[in-house]
């Protein structure tokens, strides 16, 4: 039965409904995201351009592999804690508002107007350029190692249209980029899973000699402040375990999906990115390991020869799938302050 006064917006098959009354006006997301597809958007989330980048960075602070690790674990500790705060909260308080509704509840229209015009015209945007240059990045390296030469401007122009172009779908239909992400996911974990399992083959023909320099704490840099910087190279490569408190309104059941949702995905990326870890060591020496600003493409290189390439089109699709979450957990944000 139609209610007086309300009505639904769609944009081709999008999904806000509107309710309005005298006495209430509500913008509503009908909930069509699954359990499966909320793990999907919180791996593919977490899981971009810092695990092929980040270990170099957290290798020379501590100075040894098996420090490392421990970072690692650390890391994924803080990250699920973070999680399951703000699922507290999301179920305490269900909305699809996330940090802008607790600032909102905490200090005032003012502050949260604030955080959520820095996020919506600042951030945001930046992290989105970010993502498509990285995304250009591995796409010419790709384009490289073959021979082709690509012109200055080619990175900017491959960056704008892979967000334009998930900007439109965003705004076409929501259901398009949920199903998107398990495409994504399966492109984020095939090349995780084929270093893991190349470095344990590796291990396995060297009669696990190489496991034990994966793994020692020889030279380990006891250093507070390199421990430091070296979690938050950790948390950066973790960043995105939030990205269901933008969309707590579409996940069907979330009473039960989110705290699922967040064990579930973020001890799988914990456990991949540990095991990717120990694998890259496996293979490579410290000094390649080091001296190497691609990790994973040094690391096929090493062992399939020319085809480096494709590890870059792989990675290039991780970070495309971490871009377009991104813009749909950001474009939930945009109404909130019509709403609140």
């Amino acid at each position: 039965m139609a209610i007086p006064g309300s009505a639904t917006v769609s944009v081709g098959d999008s999904h806000i409904s509107t309710v309005h009354s005298p006495e209430n006006s509500q913008i509503r997301f009908r909930r069509e995201i699954g359990l499966v597809e909320s793990i999907a958007l919180i791996v593919g989330s977490i899981i971009g351009s810092g695990i092929f980048i980040s270990p170099k960075g957290i290798f020379e602070l501590v100075e040894s592999a098996g420090m490392a690790l421990v970072i690692w674990i650390i890391s994924g500790f803080i990250a699920l804690c973070g999680a399951l705060t703000m699922l507290e909260l999301q179920l305490a308080m269900p909305s699809s508002g996330g940090f802008y509704f607790y600032f909102l509840q905490t200090f005032g229209p003012a502050i949260a107007f604030l955080h959520l015009w820095i996020h919506v015209f600042v951030t945001a945007p930046s992290g989105f350029a970010i993502l498509g240059l990285a995304v250009a990045k591995y796409v010419n390296q790709a384009i490289f190692s073959i021979g082709v030469e690509v012109p200055e401007m080619e990175p900017r122009l491959i960056a704008v249209v892979c967000i334009w172009f998930f900007v439109f779908l965003n705004c076409y239909d929501v259901r398009i980029i949920a199903k998107l992400q398990n495409v994504f996911l399966f492109g984020k974990v095939t090349p995780l899973v084929f270093i893991i399992i190349a470095g344990f083959l590796t291990a396995i023909c060297s009669g696990f000699q190489a496991v034990k320099r994966s793994i020692s704490f020889n030279n380990t840099a006891l250093d507070l402040g390199k421990i430091s910087l070296a979690l938050y190279y950790g948390g950066f490569t973790y960043g995105g375990w939030d990205a269901l408190t933008s969309i707590t309104e579409e996940l069907k059941n979330p009473n039960r999906n989110m705290p699922i949702s967040a064990y579930f995905s973020i001890t799988l990326v914990t456990t991949i990115y540990i095991l990717c870890n120990v694998s890259y060591l496996i293979v490579l020496t410290p000094t390649e390991f080091l001296s190497s600003d691609a990790i994973a493409v040094t690391f096929v290189e090493k062992l399939c020869g020319p085809y480096g390439w494709i590890m870059s089109l792989l990675v290039s699709s991780s970070i495309l799938g971490a871009l377009s979450i991104n813009i749909m957990t950001c474009s939930r944000e945009s109404y909130l302050y019509l709403i609140f």
